[in-house]
């Protein structure tokens, strides 16, 4: 389901969706406007998300291990998730980081990390949000003209990925 758009009719917001062919209005009842504004917000953040699919139709290929370092390595990293939320973090020469992330308990939006690239070229993350959350991933590093998406090894076409921009 897509979220359209929504307004306020009185003290009423009504949210138009889509999905397929169909389009509904949802309506709830809110003191503000805050309500109909913030739940847009993710949509605008899903629209920075692609398929593995979508990202081969524009031709990226996976980058090399020295493309990966050489991006990589130093870089700031912004990455916004398909579920709109983003993490921000620098990546040092000596392996380490440290993130933040927009949604979490409180006490929990911060993590020390550490990253590397494999011999395949893949960018693995360990993400220690707290001794009871932590988050390992590896994944292949694609390139596109609005930024980077990663994705693991024999991930299916239709597997998403976030948006990563890497500024030095």
């Amino acid at each position: 389901m897509t979220l359209l758009g929504c307004h306020r009719v009185s003290s009423l917001d009504v949210f138009r969706a889509k999905e397929g062919n169909q389009i509904t209005d949802f309506h709830a009842y809110a003191r503000t406007s805050v309500l109909c504004l913030t739940s847009l917000l993710p949509t605008a953040a899903l629209a920075q998300s692609r398929t593995l699919a979508q990202v081969m139709e524009l031709g990226a290929k996976p980058l090399s291990r020295e493309e990966a370092l050489q991006v990589v390595s130093g870089a700031r990293t912004n990455f916004i998730l398909v579920n709109g939320s983003e993490r921000q973090w620098t990546n040092n020469p000596d392996g380490t980081f440290i993130a933040s992330r927009s949604v979490g308990e409180p006490g929990k939006r911060q993590a020390q990390g550490t990253w590397s690239i494999d011999q395949d070229g893949a960018y693995c993350l360990t993400f220690d949000w707290t001794r009871m959350e932590t988050e390992k991933s590896c994944r292949l590093l694609y390139r596109v003209e609005d930024g980077y998406y990663s994705f693991a090894r024999g991930a299916k076409p239709e597997t998403s990925s976030g948006r990563l921009r890497f500024t030095k």
